[in-house]
């Protein structure tokens, strides 16, 4: 498991693991409870079995993310993140979405994913 200890690290570590093709890194930064929101499914998905899915097929669709971090607002053990993303294929953009997402520490002091939108 991968450990995230500042929520302001949570999307760069999203990110540089993406761009190395690390899928078992980006599912260790999600709970065992997380929800994604995705744009292309137009729906809510429950659980890692779920979110590797959605992951699978980014990673599928684009070979590089690149987040501009527009927002980190911490409070006790919850933290609103959002960031602005691109997918790219090549130096192509394939997609761009503002991703948001609620973070949480965990008792453990390390941070995850509770709840995310991805395109």
């Amino acid at each position: 498991m991968y450990k995230v200890h500042a929520p302001e690290a949570m999307n760069h570590t999203f990110v540089m693991a993406f761009n190395n093709r690390k899928i078992d890194i980006i599912l260790s930064l999600y709970a065992d409870d997380a929800v994604l929101v995705t744009d292309s499914a137009r729906q809510s998905l429950f659980g890692k079995e779920y979110i590797q899915k959605s992951i699978e097929y980014l990673l599928n669709i684009s070979d590089a993310m690149t987040s501009r971090d527009t927002l980190c607002m911490p409070h006790k053990d919850l933290a609103l993140l959002r960031a602005d993303v691109d997918l790219r294929l090549g130096r192509q953009i394939i997609s761009t979405h503002t991703m948001s997402a609620l973070i949480r520490r965990e008792p453990n002091g390390h941070w995850l994913y509770a709840g995310a939108t991805l395109p």
